[in-house]
């Protein structure tokens, strides 16, 4: 409703109840927005604290994001303890589901010998005895968006389970 009347010495149309409802809309228009830069910063969509994950603490480690997006670059970084080194060798297996999901760019160091079990890809590594901790580094690209679980282990050894977002 409409009520016309004199505002300061000028007749102006007034509608108070929608512009009370105007300014509402605006409040929560400003919280959404706070919260989208917020969830920026924080890491929701990229690098950030939320973002950057550690899985493991024994010989396996696990350093990946939680949030990537589908078809750009990123990386796994796998750290070894020397007890996991066995006559300067390591098997790494990674879980083919996890594998179907993922284009692998390239595995630094590159492992010696890939082999492929039912439901996993293990991967055999020289590791030279400079290396107090082996690192390997795993650069790959997801193919599909979603919800992504992985598995990681060592072949006789403890195992690690994560989870990925993959934005479109």
């Amino acid at each position: 409703m409409t009520a016309t009347g004199p505002v300061a010495d000028l007749e102006l149309d007034r509608d108070l109840p929608f512009q009370h409802r105007e300014w509402t809309v605006q409040r929560v228009g400003w919280l959404v927005m706070t919260a989208i830069i917020v969830a920026a910063l924080i890491g929701l969509f990229g690098a950030g604290p939320i973002s950057s994950a550690t899985a493991g603490t024994g010989p396996l480690q696990l350093q990946f994001s939680r949030f990537e997006r589908r078809h750009a670059p990123t990386e796994l970084e796998v750290t070894l303890l020397n007890s996991a080194v066995i006559q300067d060798q390591v098997e790494l297996w990674i879980s083919s589901d996890y594998l179907e999901r993922t284009t692998i760019e390239s595995i630094v160091p590159e492992p010696e010998e890939v082999s492929e079990t039912d439901n996993q890809v293990v991967y055999r590594f020289g590791i030279d005895d400079q290396a107090r901790t082996p690192t390997i580094h795993i650069a790959l690209e997801y193919d599909d968006p979603g919800l992504t679980t992985g598995r990681i282990g060592l072949t006789d050894g403890p195992e690690l389970t994560f989870w990925q977002f993959v934005y479109p």
